[in-house]
């Protein structure tokens, strides 16, 4: 594993920055007081033994256009083909007075965080009080109503971020019964989605293989790949599906076959640049690993890209893997030295 800061200017190319390193974070980080259960993640502890799919996470702020000051627009990021938006609305609640639910209009603001904890979601503690209800996809949320009495509907705060495809409106903000949650619209924002949020608490939570099963499937993908201690790289390896419950940037920022030398447009996210242009850097580092037979080079695959824009820095983190025959030889073989070069 290995991971590097870069600092990027608008129109260039990200280049490494030596003087201010962001270091690996080995636990989970929260906005507000810090609690998993009800606080938005800040940052997602790095220490994984893999990820199918790329993360591309985006830390900061939305930034209304340049001295103006914003009702609602739309943050941007685009990358390798991608385009993700985000609807960013001032502070807005339900008003209920006249025996109907209607927004009030959004309040105008400078800037806004773009994290989970200000996307659709949280929990319902009126409809059921005895059993809150909370939102499977963003539990940290705000704005998820079932059915409460008007007394709760009346000044509760409605998402500061939301789904450009399916924005919330006064006709469909009651989901009228839990069940129907999957009808709801589905969150956005910017920033790593919580743990507990579905479904990647559904991997995590899923039954694992049998140990017969899983011994069986070890064999058959150690009959069809090369052993690094042979002095053949690996393949990067094919894991179960609930490896995705490492995956944790945003559904529309998981990407395939990202490189690190990708254009980055970033609309919004910048106080005197509302259109944000910027490139990846392309120098992947170089792995390798000994495991008692000499020193072998392994393929690197990029895991995660995160993009701090407040301070013009994003890191790259890169990880390598190979093939040993077992839990059995390794403990018979105790020697494991790697390291991870950059050019």
């Amino acid at each position: 594993m290995g991971k590097r800061t870069y600092a990027f200017e608008p129109g260039g190319r990200a280049r490494p920055d030596l003087e201010n390193p962001i270091p690996f974070f080995d636990a989970d980080q929260f906005h507000g007081k810090g609690n998993p259960q009800t606080d938005a993640p800040k940052q997602e502890m790095e220490l994984v033994d893999w990820k199918p799919l790329v993360d591309v996470v985006v830390h900061g702020l939305a930034h209304a256009p340049t001295g103006r000051l914003g009702q609602h627009f739309d943050a941007i990021v685009e990358l390798a083909g991608i385009r993700g938006a985000v609807r960013v609305f001032g502070n807005r609640k339900v008003d209920f007075s006249r025996g109907s639910v209607r927004f009030t209009d959004p309040e105008p603001f400078p800037s806004m965080p773009l994290h989970w904890g200000l996307a659709y979601g949280g929990v319902d503690k009126w409809t059921h009080p005895e059993v809150p209800l909370v939102f499977p996809p963003n539990p940290v949320g705000k704005g998820f109503a079932v059915d409460p009495p008007p007394h709760a509907l009346h000044g509760l705060e409605l998402p500061n971020l939301e789904n450009v495809q399916k924005l919330l409106t006064p006709e469909t903000f009651l989901v009228k019964r839990f069940d129907r949650w999957s009808s709801a619209p589905a969150p956005a924002a910017f920033g790593w989605t919580p743990r507990g949020g579905f479904p990647r608490i559904a991997m995590a939570t899923s039954p694992p293989l049998k140990s017969t099963e899983a011994h069986k499937a070890r064999q058959r993908i150690s009959q069809n790949m090369p052993l690094a201690l042979l002095g053949v790289p690996a393949p990067a390896p094919t894991h179960p599906r609930n490896h995705l419950q490492n995956n944790g940037a945003p559904p529309f920022l998981r990407l395939r076959g990202l490189q690190g030398n990708e254009p980055v447009v970033l609309g919004y996210l910048d106080p005197q640049h509302p259109r944000f242009e910027f490139t990846l850097p392309d120098d992947p580092p170089r792995g390798f690993l000994d495991l008692g037979e000499g020193m072998v080079e392994l393929p690197m695959s990029l895991a995660t890209v995160e993009i701090y824009k407040p301070t013009n820095q994003v890191t790259l983190l890169w990880r390598g893997s190979a093939r040993y025959p077992g839990s059995e030889w390794l403990a018979q073989n105790p020697q494991l030295t790697f390291s991870v070069e950059s050019d």
